[in-house]
């Protein structure tokens, strides 16, 4: 894809005028909304899934998105838990898209089918995050790139641009060149990330040897 043309993508969900007035005043630009506290994983490291939590209503998500969108805010992230376990999240996006956001969606990706990418795509949707730790699968987290590599060819004609994101902790790290590598090999945006405490500061897994970590964040 030309340079232009990805540049296109990206901005795509910005009124420009829109975009303008944000230079001067203190709306907000992005906003991330919990679509479900629920999951269908159990990484080791995480302190946003609750399964024992009901999903939030289609009306009260809609009326959460409305309020968003009065506040000013031009993109909203969609996140969770894992965003496709609710079963409205394509009404969503597309409601999203109705009010003039921009809009993404953060996934571990295991939830993807064929199907389910065309019906984001038709929605609206323009960007899918797909949270990637390890090549292979580990206890403490099971995102791996062994599981998401056949479903990138969902996305080979789709116009949503994705982007692929991981979590560093002494499990992930001796894995995450190869993650880095393998995404940026196929043109995908990649990066990863230091896994954060949880609410009460706490570090649920352990997380490197610092110099190990800083030679490799400089690396990327």
């Amino acid at each position: 894809m030309k340079l232009l043309d990805k540049i296109g993508r990206e901005f795509s969900g910005y009124n420009v005028l829109e975009s303008g007035k944000r230079l001067v005043d203190r709306k907000p630009l992005q906003c991330s909304l919990y679509v479900t506290d629920q999951c269908n994983l159990d990484c080791a490291y995480c302190t946003e899934y609750d399964n024992s939590r009901p999903h939030p209503s289609i009306d009260d998500l809609k009326k959460w998105v409305g309020k968003i969108r009065q506040l000013g805010t031009m993109r909203i992230a969609l996140v969770g838990g894992e965003p496709l376990v609710h079963p409205d999240i394509v009404e969503l996006v597309r409601y999203c898209r109705e009010l003039g956001f921009g809009t993404s969606l953060t996934t571990n990706g295991f939830l993807l089918t064929r199907k389910l990418v065309a019906q984001l795509e038709e929605a609206g949707l323009q960007v899918m995050q797909i949270s990637v730790d390890r090549m292979t699968p580990s206890a403490i987290t099971k995102k791996s790139f062994k599981t998401i590599l056949p479903k990138l060819d969902y996305f080979r004609d789709s116009k949503i641009s994705l982007h692929i994101t991981g979590v560093i902790c002494a499990d992930t790290l001796p894995e995450a060149q190869a993650v880095l590598e393998t995404g940026l090999s196929r043109g995908i945006p990649t990066e990863v990330r230091l896994v954060h405490a949880d609410p009460l500061r706490r570090f649920r897994v352990d997380r490197g040897q610092r110099e190990e970590l800083e030679r490799f964040i400089d690396s990327m």
